[in-house]
């Protein structure tokens, strides 16, 4: 119950921000695995982003923001326990470079945290990197 009104306000959120905005910049975050660069290639209904299993393939933050397509997604690579801390300290760099613009057009607008339901489990480091983004 709670997860649908969550989901119901995150939808109307994201319907009300890109209807003001040209293009809306969002950020994906997660575990490794999670299934980040697989949403960016759902989303943008093509293949952009490299895909696998096992070790890592994003090794960095990528931006995609095809012409032709309503949204710009920024990838990041995965979290993984142990190193949450330089991945908090890189994503904050990252997000005051682009408040830093005068540009709203260039801040960023949604962060997505997609979560591996196959391991059904929400770790504390997880939660530290929600509530500090």
């Amino acid at each position: 119950e709670d997860l649908k009104l969550v989901i119901s306000r995150l939808n109307q959120a994201f319907v009300s921000l890109s209807g003001k905005l040209k293009k809306p910049n969002i950020l994906l975050i997660g575990k490794t695995g999670a299934g980040k660069s697989s949403l960016v290639n759902a989303v943008f209904g093509e293949y952009f982003a490299k895909t696998g299993t096992g070790e890592p393939i994003t090794k960095h933050l990528e931006r995609f923001a095809p012409e032709d397509k309503p949204v710009v997604v920024f990838d990041t690579k995965g979290l993984e326990h142990g190193s949450h801390e330089e991945f908090l300290e890189e994503t904050q760099k990252f997000l005051l470079h682009l408040r830093s613009s005068q540009d709203l057009t260039h801040h960023l607008h949604v962060i997505w945290y997609m979560i591996d339901m196959s391991h059904s489990r929400f770790q504390p480091f997880e939660e530290f990197i929600c509530r500090e983004l």
